[in-house]
């Protein structure tokens, strides 16, 4: 019975992520793209290996991708990523569960996960690393059934050394799997492993520790081998910056503070997330100290989770002395908040007994509320795209469309939902959308030097109104114009198609392309 409450609860806090055509999250529809030219490389249709090569050993954000890619078989692209991000949240308290279990905490406080479900990066978009989040809480559950297994018997019997070299292996195997879904849960899990498995006796200690091999191995060649891990290692200040790389970007401590709640839950415009987030603090700390009604058993519950007290500390450290930004990352700073939640929750102290479950319970109805709250804002947004799919069916497939987004937020949501508007039509109609990730390090695709578009400046997506059309976009076919002044209309190179509500799409005149293409930005 439980169970299913449970899961019916996880598939309540789920349901707005089905229930919009377009949910409102920022980078969603470049992930999209990504996986579109992935899946459909080789279609001559869409074009795509006319303008791009693909380079998935440039990049180890690929586990997310492929998966994708291969669910994309069975279903459509859009059905598929939406089902790993999908997995991926549902997969995160369920992942708590097993690490607390591992570690002989109540298992329930895994519904503590809940409210930091639907938080900042999701709403961004950053779904590599929403995925490795419960990677990386396996990981360390395993590593917490090794070291266990070791500190219990100095000579275990054959059956015991087989299943602890199963552990080894899925240990081994999950490591790598969250390395290739996102480099930070990766780099806490390799250290809250190591914290677990240095204990025992030394000369077992290869034994225990083997596992983290292939991982750091891999991280250390990816680190020193690519721009990504170059660009990783200048920002942490581990390497110095590549001449003409801007400086790092720092908030100060009183904006750091102040950005703590952004990071964990802040999705709505209305600040009803915010007071959710502060009702979940107040009941953790009254958990707590209720539990130390009863210290003895509070004392033994956290004797083993105790060994992973260094990891949200340091999530915490990291937070206030690593940059916001550098160079193309962002943010760096901002992922800090969420993993050192996570990875406190273990430590959290928990009454015993039913007053454990009522507060459990509370969090619960508190993530609820919360769910439904983002659920009738992804709906109030869908308004916004009125005219949006219309005006996309008149793009022919392989076309080359550019964005000029004058106003990327929404009435209901944080962020800039419709920043990347463009890479929806990609998505569903191929060709080359821009602005696109596509000449970021961190993309497993990149554009051919020989057929490309005309390279942008930097941030090019946030200031359409510095474009202009008859000497910027004449590489392009089309361009969706979201609001915004008159700068198209006023273009002598460019038509209107159709124009509904905020919307409206503009194609390139066929006589104005070559000699034009060729003034406006020196090639043929």
């Amino acid at each position: 019975m439980r169970e299913a409450l449970l899961l019916a609860a996880l598939c309540w806090m789920l349901w707005p992520l089905w229930a919009v055509p377009h949910p409102p999250i920022q980078d969603l529809p470049q992930h999209l793209a990504a996986v579109r030219v992935l899946h459909d490389y080789h279609d001559p249709a869409l074009r795509f290996s006319e303008y791009f090569s693909l380079s998935l050993g440039s990049t180890q954000y690929l586990a997310v991708y492929l998966v994708a890619d291969a669910l994309a078989y069975l279903v459509n692209v859009r059905t598929a990523l939406l089902i790993v991000l999908s997995v991926s949240l549902l997969a995160l308290p369920y992942a708590m569960r097993w690490l607390l279990r591992a570690a002989g905490r109540d298992e329930w406080l895994c519904l503590w996960t809940l409210p930091f479900l639907w938080s900042a990066h999701v709403l961004l978009g950053f779904l590599n690393f929403v995925a490795a989040l419960p990677l990386m809480l396996c990981g360390l559950a395993l590593a917490f059934g090794i070291a266990s297994r070791r500190s219990n018997a100095t000579e275990p019997p054959l059956a015991e050394r087989a299943r602890l070299s199963g552990r080894g292996w899925a240990l081994a195997l999950v490591s790598l799997l969250c390395f290739f879904t996102h480099i930070v849960p990766a780099a806490f899990l390799v250290l809250g492993a190591a914290l677990l498995l240095v204990r025992g006796p030394r000369r077992e200690l290869w034994q225990r520790m083997w596992p983290l091999l292939p991982v750091v191995l891999g991280g250390l060649l990816w680190a020193l081998a690519t721009h990504a891990g170059r660009s990783v290692l200048a920002a942490l200040g581990l390497l110095p910056s590549p001449a003409g790389m801007p400086a790092p970007l720092y908030d100060d401590w009183a904006r750091a503070v102040e950005l703590i709640p952004r990071w964990l839950t802040e999705v709505l415009k209305t600040r009803e997330d915010e007071r959710l987030l502060w009702i979940v603090g107040w009941l953790a700390c009254l958990s707590a100290v209720i539990a130390w009604r009863w210290p003895a058993k509070v004392t033994e519950s956290l004797r083993a989770t105790i060994w992973l007290a260094p990891l949200p500390v340091l999530a915490a450290v990291a937070y206030f002395w690593l940059p916001e930004a550098h160079d193309w990352i962002w943010p760096i700073n901002g992922r800090m908040p969420l993993l050192c939640v996570l990875l406190a929750l273990p430590l959290l102290p928990s009454p015993p007994g039913w007053w454990g479950r009522a507060f459990g319970a509370l969090v619960l109805v508190v993530a609820l509320r919360g769910a439904w709250l983002v659920g009738n804002a992804f709906r109030v947004h869908e308004r916004a795209l009125e005219g949006f799919d219309a005006c996309v069916e008149q793009v022919p497939q392989g076309a080359r469309v550019a964005g000029l987004i004058f106003d990327a937020g929404s009435t209901s949501v944080q962020f800039a939902p419709l920043l990347h508007a463009a890479a929806w039509v990609q998505a569903e109609k191929g060709g080359v959308a821009m602005f696109t990730f596509a000449d970021f390090p961190q993309s497993p695709f990149r554009f051919r030097e020989d057929h490309r578009p005309p390279r942008v400046p930097p941030r090019w997506e946030w200031m359409p109104q510095r474009v202009q059309p008859d000497r910027d976009l004449l590489w392009y076919d089309f361009v969706l114009v979201r609001r915004g002044p008159g700068v198209i209309q006023r273009a002598r190179h460019f038509r209107l198609v159709q124009r509904i509500g905020d919307w409206s799409l503009w194609q390139r005149l066929p006589t104005s392309r070559q000699d034009d293409l060729e003034d406006a930005t020196g090639r043929p």
